[in-house]
């Protein structure tokens, strides 16, 4: 779940598991799961969690109600997001060093 964590008059956005509520701290231990799809030929947009490794993924398949479930490194799945929302490596480039001058990380 997306979060923003206030500390000494900032925003800092945090990406938390969806199963014990704790700070995603390392990708590398973190995927996104998802509800398998229903119908190969139809488009649907599926319920997905993000989750750490382990524990908690196991707990999601079974919070998502079946006995399998579709998953995703969440590099992965955070690379395609941003592509999805039009967003270049270039232009993250651009903005992070405006965010570095404005302090906002």
């Amino acid at each position: 779940m997306l979060k923003f964590h206030y500390s000494e008059g900032k925003y800092i956005p945090r990406l938390l598991c969806d199963i014990c509520g704790k700070s995603i701290e390392n990708a590398d231990r973190a995927i996104v799961v998802n509800r398998p799809h229903t119908d190969s030929f139809k488009d649907e947009m599926l319920d997905a969690m993000v989750v750490h490794r382990g524990d908690c993924d196991l707990s999601a398949t079974q919070k998502l109600g079946v006995t399998h479930t579709g998953s995703a490194d969440l590099d992965h799945y955070l690379f395609n997001l941003i592509h999805n929302i039009g967003l270049t490596l270039d232009e993250l480039s651009k903005r992070s060093e405006r965010y570095d001058r404005l302090n906002d990380l």
